[in-house]
């Protein structure tokens, strides 16, 4: 049974291998994805619909079914609504570990360090980037400043730090965990500090180079996400490098 890219229930995996990604939209499929978005306008005008994410190619490369906890893929496993920053992550992450075992792989992807969580009118959390706050209203400005002192390299190490008990967990139960992430920032502090579980050698951002919507439709969508093309280019990128890890 594969249900890759499907909609389902987490209690109807069955015992068997899985793949388990979290992240923020760098991760997320397009199957909960609005209508109005730009990853939907191009992926009906430039792709003649919705089309496979990097892990969901990636689950089939590996044989493996997908559960992905990324961003808006995850609104269908939890009862409130999480946003799209490194704390939804990891919370995402606390409320899920149970369920691996023996066998599955888990890849965490890390996201922009400045994004804040904040809880609007409504009592949903939302996320904020620097650049989403009006700079003229008053209101936000602290939280601005926030946002921008959050993408201090300070906060890098304990970043990190906090994904220790997982991959505790992994040696103990015996499922492969990887970290990669979006942030400049963040790539080129764990890059120094040659961190076992992490995927790449070098920036993410300059492998993927140019295979964004936005240079793919020559500027017509304006959306920085790696476009259609770019998802099976990083799944085999992922993929190689963990057969090369299985092999060593």
């Amino acid at each position: 049974m594969c249900l890759s890219g499907a909609h389902y229930s987490i209690d109807d995996i069955e015992d068997m291998n899985t793949l388990y990604t979290y992240g923020c939209s760098f991760t997320e499929d397009l199957h909960q994805l609005p209508e109005h978005t730009p990853r939907i306008e191009y992926a009906n005008k430039y792709c003649g619909g919705i089309y496979k994410n990097w892990n969901e190619i990636l689950a089939e490369k590996l044989g493996f079914d997908l559960v992905n906890y990324a961003s808006t893929s995850a609104s269908d496993k939890f009862h409130f609504r999480l946003g799209n920053g490194n704390e939804d992550i990891l919370e995402a992450l606390s409320l899920s570990c149970d369920r691996f075992k023996k066998g599955d792989i888990v890849i965490v992807q890390l996201s922009y360090l400045e994004r804040l969580r904040y809880c609007n009118d409504s009592n949903e959390i939302v996320t904020f980037l620097p650049s989403s706050l009006d700079l003229n209203y008053k209101k936000f400005n602290y939280l601005i400043d926030f946002c921008y002192n959050r993408g201090n390299d300070i906060f890098v190490k304990p970043l990190i730090n906090l994904l220790n008990p997982y991959i505790r967990l992994s040696k103990e139960i015996g499922f492969k965990f990887y970290l990669w992430g979006i942030d400049d920032l963040v790539q080129e502090k764990v890059l120094k500090m040659n961190h076992p579980n992490w995927l790449f050698d070098k920036n993410i951002n300059h492998m993927m180079s140019g295979l964004d919507i936005e240079t793919e439709t020559n500027n017509k969508i304006k959306d920085g996400h790696w476009g259609k093309p770019a998802q099976q280019i990083f799944s085999d990128l992922v993929f190689n490098i963990i057969n090369k890890h299985n092999t060593i």
